[in-house]
């Protein structure tokens, strides 16, 4: 081998030696550009020593070689991103065999951003960030503990409400929040119970004395004439309803009040569906026991409307970190979803066009009514068997297809010809075929969250680094002895840690060294040895 044209690296302790014309081969990349002037090079070993991965470098090495650029295992992907992005190559060169493996901690960060974002919203804020929340950063009041009584309990009433574990009052309210939010829904479904309902009936009668007239004679008569009327009466129900109204009426002016930024509060979905089902409460009571009291009758609409009362449970979401798991699974499963509700619609339009005229063409050329144009005593049967098609147009059939496809099947709608049997069995096939294949997908996404749910709940909080100001504010002056003290573990944890770095370099000047003088002796012995083998020889 060409002395000139071999190199020496030394990645991390580790020796390689290669060709200069093999590092040639890519080039504008920091191995392309090794010269004896830069600074990693050792002229006593001649060699370039760069404190990288090894494990990371030899793969690096045999793309020079091969041209091909494969993982390792048994690195992480950051790092190895890290080591590309230090010699200068390029990430996307990695083989595809290796592809999928090298990117799937670009999923796992995405999903640890995920959790810290999800978990970030249920850690406590801290005082210093409630100040600035609340704009009290810029209010000299603040600094100088000079604020007013209703300022400085919006911060604690607004975290009361909204970081649920952040205090024992905040784990009582929110208990107390879920307690009436599920008796309104409770109360809203018992409403609907027959014997329960808040409607009774008055029956009043009338006897009225008419006279009936023919011919021969005159006689008197009573008819019964009842008029019925329904009139709203409270019963126990109302009275719940009222009680957790008037719950949800003083939290939602609460969270109004203390709320730091009223535009972002308002933007809220979770507020909305607060402020109408609260509204829909006060203009059902104008409504029933003011305006049509006497004669309670309401639009079907209009109750229909008051469904949205139970909206409330999406209120639950902001309680239970649990719960933002599953939206978080779905959303990451959009793409999927997205397919498999294009494929669903296509399938429904085709088995049900499908269904429907084979049904229609089965019936006879009317299908309406079902009489047939054929004449023959043979077909008489067939005729009355198929009258009865039940899918007068594609809608209906729609229904039945969508029935179908989701492996629910309902019964109102069904074939009744056998060619109509034949879609009906592949329309469910293939709703089978459709919907359990992307499944697997949704649950891996979901597993994946949960698991990483469990694993950062027990991972251990990062201890970090808190800036110690020296500055001295007038009122601290109080205190001289208190900051002489505190002023003093200061300069000693400095100079613990300046006589630890002094003692860290000194023994790495000295592995430095031991090492220099290792190497040289190597080398003398091999010259050593060399000696003595040609003095052999002669």
């Amino acid at each position: 081998m060409d002395s000139d044209n071999k190199i020496v690296l030394n990645i991390g302790g580790q020796r390689f030696e290669t060709n200069r014309t093999t590092l040639k081969k890519i080039p504008a990349t920091r191995l392309s550009r090794l010269t004896e002037a830069l600074a990693n090079y050792d002229r006593l070993l001649n060699e370039y020593f760069f404190d990288r991965h090894p494990g990371v470098f030899s793969q690096i090495l045999n793309y020079y070689r091969t041209g091909k650029l494969h993982y390792p295992n048994n690195v992480c992907g950051p790092l190895f991103e890290a080591e590309l992005e230090f010699w200068g190559l390029d990430s996307n060169q990695v083989e595809p065999c290796c592809w999928k493996t090298y990117t799937k901690h670009r999923d796992t960060e995405e999903t640890l951003e995920t959790l810290e974002r999800l978990c970030s919203e249920e850690e406590k804020t801290s005082k210093e960030d409630l100040a600035i929340m609340f704009g009290f950063d810029e209010d000299s009041r603040y600094h100088n503990n000079n604020l007013p009584w209703y300022l400085k309990i919006k911060p604690i009433i607004w975290q009361m409400f909204h970081e649920p574990n952040s205090s024992r009052a905040s784990k009582t309210l929110t208990y107390v929040s879920v307690f009436f939010i599920t008796i309104s829904i409770i109360t809203f479904c018992l409403s609907t119970v027959n014997d329960l309902c808040q409607s009774t009936l008055f029956c009043r009668s009338y006897n009225l004395k008419v006279t009936m007239m023919n011919e021969q004679n005159d006689f008197p008569s009573y008819i019964n004439i009842a008029i019925s009327s329904q009139q709203r009466v409270p019963n126990i129900l109302d009275y719940v309803e009222y009680v957790c109204i008037i719950w949800f009426t003083l939290e939602f002016g609460i969270k109004c009040i203390v709320a730091p930024n009223k535009l972002k509060f308002f933007k809220s979905p979770v507020t909305w569906i607060d402020l109408i089902a609260n509204l829909w409460f006060y203009i059902d009571i104008i409504y029933n026991y003011f305006l049509f009291s006497e004669t309670f009758d309401t639009h079907p609409a209009w109750d229909l409307f008051g469904t949205i009362r139970i909206m409330r449970l999406f209120k639950l979401f902001n309680h239970y970190p649990g719960l933002k798991i599953i939206i978080a699974s779905l959303k990451a499963s959009a793409a999927v979803l997205r397919l498999l509700v294009f494929f669903i619609g296509v399938a429904v339009i085709i088995f049900a066009s499908v269904i429907y005229y084979s049904e229609k063409l089965a019936a006879g050329n009317d299908g309406r009514n079902g009489m047939s144009s054929i004449v023959g005593n043979a077909h008489v049967n067939n005729v009355q068997q198929t009258n009865d098609n039940q899918f007068h147009s594609i809608v209906e059939a729609i229904w039945f297809a969508v029935a179908s496809l989701t492996t629910v099947g309902f019964g109102d709608y069904c074939p009744k010809t056998p060619l109509g049997m034949v879609f009906g069995a592949m329309c469910t096939v293939t709703g089978v075929l459709m919907i359990d294949l992307p499944m697997p997908i949704i649950v891996g996404n979901f597993a994946n969250y949960y698991n990483h749910l469990q694993a950062h709940s027990k991972f251990p909080k990062k201890l970090r680094r808190k800036v110690l100001s020296i500055e001295i504010h007038p009122r601290e002056h109080k205190h001289p002895n208190h900051h002489h003290h505190h002023n003093q573990t200061i300069r000693q944890s400095v100079n613990s840690s300046a006589t630890i770095a002094l003692v860290t370099s000194r023994i790495n000047q000295t592995a430095t060294e031991i090492r220099k003088q290792s190497i040289a002796a190597h080398k003398d012995m091999r010259k050593l040895s060399k000696v003595h083998i040609m003095e052999n020889e002669l």
